[in-house]
């Protein structure tokens, strides 16, 4: 059975569209933020947009449904904007309004600093959603967003997927413990200054460690090898509710390079802020923000690049949308990705594995080199898979073995992993 994207989206493959097209065209996206109170929901963000590159530094709030033009809408993103302190916010909508009606939003809209906007996901102008801003053609821009919109949808299946399990099994710590870390991400981009923000996430890492492996060893039948159950979620389409919670953590990864890149970009080579601990009559200068030493050496590494701002979004679109590996001799890969991001070919491999800096403890690194590849460690098939997608649809033609004599074997394993998971929905 062949999958394909929808033609007539429902409200939550509209967004996923979104944030594909925003990718696409050169933003790094932070997704389904949701600000809680104990247990109620106070504030949904769909998306946050941020220029990787061009002029702008400023980030965008989007508001993304099938029928989203009205004036609640308008003003709830209004406040929305003006809260978080966002100069401008879209809404973009999947029906029009009234043509005759359409005027007096958009008036309206621009008093608000709320553009409004139309947009048919099956031929509409990706650059009515936000400018293009890197250098790819029109045709990579649509087989990008075409391949990002199935990852999206993947990683909101595999979600459901892990929502499922945690109900079904409510004994489980180690579940419990995920759905906590995932609020507290979501919790932590409500802070008002980036280094809080990375500071609150070291923090949910460090007290719920090691998720994935956790989880993984809830379900170790008796006898089976850990290996053996790791190489499934990291090739195959199995256990999917795992491979989520291995997507979680990358996410928040991301979230720390960016708030990173968010402190540099305010602050530039500025010391760190400092408080003053007093003990009786002794007074001690500590850092407002106790960051792990591997933080401020990724920090120092970023603000030593050539083009820092466009970090964070290499490392999403490598994980994201090249599924977290890379062909590192393949001139097209690297050629693709230098025109995405702006950052020369020969800089593309030295640039990823800063991501080392951040994360890697006691000389340990996320990064493999193996045979042609250079891949990132604990990211999940069906993330993989959409890196196989992303091959097939620019190079492969449906023949992996033939594009990649030496690795095809693997990519159709991937490949696997995620149409199964996208054959759920689509």
């Amino acid at each position: 059975m062949t999958i394909k994207l929808p033609e007539d989206p429902s409200g939550p493959q509209f967004e996923d569209h979104v944030s594909a097209a925003l990718k696409a065209l050169g933003y790094f996206v932070e997704s389904r933020l949701i600000l809680k109170d104990g247990e109620k929901e106070v504030l949904e963000l769909d998306h946050i947009a941020s220029p990787a590159l061009g002029p702008s530094k400023d980030r965008v709030l989007y508001e993304v449904k099938r029928d989203a033009i009205s004036f609640p809408n308008l003003f709830k993103l209004f406040g929305q904007r003006t809260w978080l302190g966002i100069p401008r916010a879209r809404l973009i909508s999947l029906s029009a309004p009234q043509s005759s009606h359409l005027p007096v939003y958009e008036a309206r809209g621009k008093e608000l600093g709320v553009d409004v906007c139309v947009h048919d996901p099956t031929n509409g102008p990706l650059n009515a959603i936000a400018p293009q801003l890197n250098a790819l053609t029109s045709t990579e821009i649509g087989i990008i967003t075409g391949v990002g919109w199935y990852q999206e949808i993947a990683e909101r299946l595999a979600w459901a997927q892990f929502t499922t399990r945690r109900k079904a099994r409510k004994d489980s710590v180690a579940l419990a413990n995920v759905r906590e870390y995932a609020f507290s991400l979501h919790s932590a981009f409500f802070l008002p200054t980036p280094l809080a923000r990375a500071e609150a996430l070291y923090s949910a890492y460090l007290d719920k460690p090691k998720m994935s492996g956790a989880a993984l060893a809830e379900i170790l039948a008796p006898g089976q090898a850990e290996s053996a159950l790791w190489n499934k979620v990291n090739d195959d389409g199995e256990h999917y509710w795992l491979q989520s919670i291995m997507r979680l953590e990358w996410t928040a990864r991301l979230q720390i390079v960016k708030n990173a890149l968010d402190d540099y970009l305010k602050h530039g080579a500025a010391p760190p802020p400092t408080t003053t601990l007093k003990l009786g009559t002794l007074a001690l200068t500590i850092p407002l923000h106790p960051l792990p030493t591997s933080f401020h050496a990724g920090l120092a590494s970023l603000a030593a690049h050539q083009n820092p701002r466009a970090l964070p979004y290499l490392f999403q679109v490598f994980i994201e949308l090249f599924g977290g590996f890379l062909f590192y001799n393949d001139s097209r890969e690297l050629e693709l990705l230098s025109r995405m991001t702006g950052i020369p070919p020969n800089q593309i491999c030295p640039s990823l594995q800063l991501l080392d800096q951040f994360f890697g403890q006691q000389g340990s690194m996320f990064f493999t080199q193996q045979s042609e590849l250079l891949y990132l460690k604990m990211v999940p098939a069906f993330t993989k898979g959409i890196g196989a997608f992303l091959r097939n649809s620019l190079w492969a033609n449906g023949d992996y073995k033939a594009a990649y004599p030496n690795s095809g074997w693997l990519l159709y394993r991937w490949h696997n992993a995620a149409y199964n998971l996208l054959n759920l929905e689509l």
